[in-house]
């Protein structure tokens, strides 16, 4: 019999973060849905007619301390133990560098990268008392190679690779493992939620018109057969957590792996497509 996992997911109010804690939810495994505004997946469920009880919404605020701490306290008290921790939250930026503001970087490292940080102090103890845990930190082709007009969202995914190579070292001796996902382009919402960099105002035209081209060259791969189906993501880290896969990075997508494997082989270059 399949073990059942107590299963903690942020930023699972749309995309790969909803379908990832349904697809879980359904092969049996408590799963406890984080996210600002839990109301969103609550009203998913109910127009879909998913009633699933061990599918728990909760409200996480991750660029509060105290909102991580105390809804990772609530789980491990009404559990008793966390198994597996998915950062997923995140969000874009977009724009030339010098587009991006201090406070923008700021708040998308926030979400991106502290938040992830946060949550991971708050789950290790009790991983390491029960010898036992699964972190995995959804990153991004993004988070090994850079892309024009990307270099904030690039900048805070390379940081979170950096913290995952470091901390999977770290937790080896203590039976924790780390694995990091790295999807190409996904099928979602998530460039209509991306930020355009706040300083375009003051900077000459040119470089908002090729900010929006670049946009408008996303939204088409978005809805374009290259993009991965966020059911397919989904199955693909369900099968990494139930069959325990020895493997640190996982790319999602034939075109992830073609443009990882390349970059990791001739690290020397910039791969910008």
């Amino acid at each position: 019999m399949k073990k059942k996992l107590v299963i903690v997911i942020t930023g699972t109010g749309s995309g790969l973060g909803r379908e990832l804690s349904i697809q879980l939810a359904k092969n049996g495994h408590d799963v406890f849905a984080c996210s600002r505004d839990p109301s969103k997946i609550k009203a998913f469920l109910e127009k879909q007619n998913l009633f699933l009880t061990n599918l728990i919404p909760l409200k996480m605020d991750l660029t509060k301390a105290v909102s991580v701490k105390a809804t990772c306290d609530y789980i491990l008290k009404k559990m008793g133990k966390i198994d597996v921790l998915i950062n997923n939250a995140g969000y874009g930026l977009i724009g030339p560098i010098e587009s991006l503001s201090v406070s923008q970087l700021k708040r998308l490292f926030a979400v991106n990268f502290f938040g992830p940080v946060l949550c991971i102090q708050n789950v290790l103890p009790q991983m390491k008392k029960q010898k036992s845990g699964l972190i995995i930190n959804i990153s991004s082709v993004s988070g090994i190679i850079g892309s024009p007009l990307l270099g904030g969202y690039c900048a805070s995914k390379f940081a979170l690779e950096g913290l995952s190579e470091c901390l999977a070292m770290e937790l080896e001796r203590f039976n924790i493992k780390v694995i990091v996902i790295e999807p190409g382009i996904l099928n979602s919402s998530f460039i209509e939620n991306i930020e355009i960099g706040n300083r375009l105002q003051i900077m000459p035209k040119s470089y908002l018109i090729e900010t929006q081209r670049c946009i408008r060259s996303i939204k088409e791969l978005v809805n374009s057969k290259k993009a991965e189906k966020l059911v397919k993501v989904a199955k693909i880290i369900l099968q990494a957590i139930e069959k325990n896969q020895e493997v640190f990075r996982i790319q999602t997508g034939d075109w992830a792996k073609k443009v990882v494997a390349k970059k990791l082989k001739e690290p020397g270059l910039l791969i910008s497509k």
